[in-house]
């Protein structure tokens, strides 16, 4: 069952909101996130060619093989590393086709 966005992220609405309603967003990068922890955490832009970063990454598949398989596995790990700082909710998106590393 799919919950209501509104419920999960809090309102996205232009009006004058009570001080400790408020909510704070905060956009950081996947490597930013070791040791932080967040009540609710979107993953943002979790797509196939940007986690893992083909043009990074594939670079190295036929001339470095262990580099290839290091960079991959760096990639995975980042992810991993965000998906844990969710304590309660956690939303991941993606366009087009999602990254390899989701079990989707």
């Amino acid at each position: 069952m799919a919950e209501n966005p509104d419920e999960v992220f809090g309102r996205c609405v232009l009006e004058e909101v009570p001080l400790e309603r408020l909510a704070l967003a905060v956009v950081e990068r996947l490597p930013d996130r070791e040791g932080v922890e967040y009540q609710k955490l979107a993953v943002v832009g979790a797509s196939d060619g940007i986690l893992p970063r083909t043009a990074v990454v594939e670079k190295y598949k036929t001339t470095d093989s262990k580099r290839y398989e290091r960079e991959l596995k760096k990639s995975r790990n980042q992810l991993f590393v965000a998906t844990t700082r969710a304590r309660d909710a956690l939303r991941i998106s993606w366009h087009g086709k999602p990254s390899p590393f989701l079990p989707v």
